[in-house]
């Protein structure tokens, strides 16, 4: 199991309703939801750098 932090995250009570009712495990949720944010991130500075992805051929 990977190593985890506790930090404290404010958000909107609306949010956190509808979170919950889609899972019983928030932290899980919501660091799944960090880690396609941040692999989006760079897979973007990948391309900036060195151009769009292309398919195979």
């Amino acid at each position: 199991m990977a190593d985890t932090t506790r930090i404290t995250v404010t958000l909107p009570t609306e949010q956190v309703a509808e979170l919950r009712k889609l899972t019983d495990n928030v932290s899980g949720y919501v660091a799944e939801a960090v880690a396609r944010q941040l692999l989006g991130a760079d897979l973007q500075r990948h391309q900036e750098e060195h151009g769009a992805f292309t398919a195979p051929a």
